[in-house]
């Protein structure tokens, strides 16, 4: 995915609003979950869905597919 940037303000609440471009490109729909980290001083913010899929991937690398 390239990278991609957009300003926007934090309301007095502490809320903001992410664009109609990356909540469609992140697939993050209203109601959703999503995670938030701070690494090297920047704000990162990603779904659980794409969260659960990295962790599958993992477990998947490291144990071959699943054999019942």
């Amino acid at each position: 995915m390239k990278k991609t940037e957009s300003l926007t303000r934090v309301d007095e609440s502490g809320r903001v609003v992410i664009p109609e471009s990356f909540r469609r490109a992140l697939g993050i729909q209203a109601g959703d979950t999503v995670v938030l980290s701070i690494e090297n001083h920047e704000l990162r913010m990603t779904t659980v869905r794409l969260r659960l899929a990295k962790a599958q991937q993992l477990v998947r690398k490291m144990w071959g597919p699943l054999r019942l």
